[in-house]
């Protein structure tokens, strides 16, 4: 799993995620768990999350209740995606806050694995027609 994602207020009372407001997954790991926590701050007592669209990439229903953390799973395999979403939480004073980070889903694979292929491919084909090139240079003399 991911680092859970700490919340917690900067001094200038403003919510701070530990992750940078964006979260990356890859869609094809073994453990696709998305855990967000409250981080011993005395001025958040809890929050919730919401997407900014109807649509969910969890397994789970999105819980519609204040916490002081939360777990969720993405859909293994699911498109890439940046889900957008609003975290609502409440201070001290039961004053409800909002602040809108991401959720980036990537593909867990790379294709960086061909690179050496594709350039020992290309340096063959190269050298085939040099040698080509030159046999037919002779050829002429």
């Amino acid at each position: 799993m991911p680092s859970p994602i700490r919340l917690s207020l900067d001094t200038a009372g403003k919510l701070v995620l530990s992750d940078g407001g964006t979260t990356e997954v890859k869609s094809n790991s073994s453990d696709l768990k998305v855990k967000w926590k409250i981080q011993d701050d005395a001025k958040i007592t809890s929050f919730r999350i919401e997407g900014k669209i109807a649509y969910n990439p969890f397994y789970e229903d999105i819980p519609n209740v204040y916490d002081t953390k939360l777990k969720l799973e993405v859909r293994s395999g699911h498109s890439v995606i940046d889900w957008e979403y609003f975290i609502f939480w409440k201070d001290s004073y039961n004053i409800t806050h909002k602040y809108d980070p991401k959720i980036a889903i990537k593909p867990s694979f790379t294709l960086n694995f061909l690179k050496p292929i594709l350039g020992g491919l290309i340096l063959g084909i190269l050298v085939l027609f040099t040698r080509e090139f030159m046999q037919k240079k002779r050829n002429r003399r």
